[in-house]
């Protein structure tokens, strides 16, 4: 009998998942080539303590369940059994025995129950027709009748599972369908087996715990980064703040009067192509650096949102059409698949600018030359707006920086569009994301959270 207890303790201790312990522990107790009860009820202490209730069973009740129960465990070798039972997903639940188990529950301030006894004495307790059989036993224990009933039998064992830290419940034994005598040998063979029993549970709960807490720390860790980045990306505005605001009027006034000057100019020279063409030139260029100077100021000083109700395909029908891309565009497509009756709580004039900047940049990726579908998901929290394009894709390198300030792979780009577009959505409570991959087109993705205004 020993060999066989070594057995099985051995196929304890090969799992850490104390749920495949509990099932260990069921077969071994029941099996023929375990310990050859016919039924086994396990009442484990509930979470609060209150109450140590009824929660696995196993064992044949009747005469087909012994047939169907016989079938599976009358196999020599333990280790085949197992193997079988997890290949047909065999299932305790359809035993007579669970519904059993699910009716006992013990209050755990009664000490003098038959379950708390065992317990809290860390003793074994042999019923045989209604007596307790240990002589070191004085004291009148309660429940052993409403045992008896519920398991409609007059002789069984309740052995505790105590572990090194904790009391974790009781097994219950009996032979209810075989009627086998349970002698003394059956009772020290059980307890032996449960003291085993007891510690692969617990080392396999703690190995489960330690799991969990690391999977928080990651969880923990994740988190902190995100906010020590979002704490640096506040940082690197602030001072880009500072800087913008004390240059902003030191650049903005001679910048008006060259702009004003060079339109003066190209006026006045309609005659000579050169300056003509020149003074355009420097124009131009000073009405681009007013663009990027508003852009700054934009950033870091946001203006408020002025939200309202608005239809997403509407507003993007009208951010196409004033951008004029079929004149410079004329073999990019552009498809937008948003219902009509899509509606968000936004602020319409700052969505326009982070829709412009997406498609400018999905155009120019694809370099005028490509597909861009623009469509919605309608998810249960959230609604995605996605800005897909049959562009190069992005690098690994690149979009770890992308929504980076000044962090640009144009040569004439800024590097603000990207910043701006998730500052925006910041203010809406929504994110920006980038799927990408190399020579497979980008997927910029925004999303709205629902219910929030």
């Amino acid at each position: 009998m020993f060999i066989k207890l070594n057995e099985l303790n051995e196929h304890l201790y090969r799992s850490l998942d104390y749920k495949e312990i509990i099932q260990i522990i069921l077969f071994a107790v029941t099996a023929k080539s375990g310990l050859d009860f016919d039924r086994v009820f396990l009442l484990m202490r509930e979470e609060d303590g209150k109450y140590v209730s009824g929660q696995y069973a196993m064992g044949p009740s009747s005469e087909k369940e012994h047939d169907f129960f016989l079938s599976l465990t009358a196999k020599s070798d333990f280790f085949e059994i197992m193997l079988r039972a997890q290949k047909d997903g065999f299932d305790q639940s359809k035993f007579k025995a669970m519904k059993i188990v699910k009716k006992l529950k013990v209050d755990s301030a009664n000490d003098m129950h038959i379950v708390n006894f065992s317990l809290q004495r860390r003793k074994s307790v042999f019923i045989k027709n209604g007596i307790v059989l240990d002589p070191g036993i004085h004291e009148n224990l309660e429940g052993i009748g409403e045992i008896e009933n519920k398991l409609d039998s007059k002789n069984f064992i309740v052995v505790p599972m105590i572990a090194k830290h904790d009391t974790i419940g009781v097994l219950i034994a009996d032979n209810k369908y075989t009627q086998r005598e349970i002698s003394i040998e059956d009772v020290e063979i059980l307890k032996a087996f449960t003291t085993q029993a007891s510690l692969a549970y617990e080392n396999a709960h703690l190995y489960q715990q330690a799991q969990k807490q690391v999977h928080e720390l990651k969880e923990a860790y994740g988190q902190l980064q995100e906010q020590q980045e979002a704490v640096i990306r506040f940082q690197k505005l602030a001072t880009l703040g500072e800087m913008s605001a004390k240059i902003a009027h030191e650049i903005r006034n001679p910048l008006v009067s060259m702009g004003g000057l060079a339109k003066v100019i190209a006026d006045m020279s309609q005659k000579e192509p050169k300056i003509n063409k020149f003074a355009k030139t420097i124009y131009k260029q000073a009405l681009n650096l007013e663009d990027i100077l508003e852009n700054l100021l934009n950033l870091t000083v946001p203006r408020p949102l002025a939200k309202k109700r608005t239809g997403i395909r509407n507003l993007l029908d009208e951010t196409i059409l004033g951008m004029q891309i079929a004149a410079t565009c004329e073999k990019c497509e552009i498809k937008v698949d948003i219902p009509g009756e899509l509606e968000l709580h936004i602020d319409p004039g700052k969505l326009r600018q982070v829709f412009m900047n997406l498609i400018l940049n999905a155009l120019q990726a694809m370099k005028n030359r490509g597909k861009l579908r623009i469509f919605a998901n309608d998810l249960e929290y959230s609604v995605e707006i996605h800005f897909k394009d049959t562009g190069p894709g992005i690098s690994k390198k690149h979009l770890a920086n992308l929504f980076e300030p000044f962090y640009t792979t144009k040569a004439d780009g800024t590097g603000l569009g990207l910043t701006i577009c998730r500052q925006i959505m910041n203010q809406h409570g929504g994110e920006i994301s980038v799927s990408a991959e190399k020579n497979k087109g980008a997927d910029i993705i925004l999303v709205f959270p629902k219910h929030k205004s």
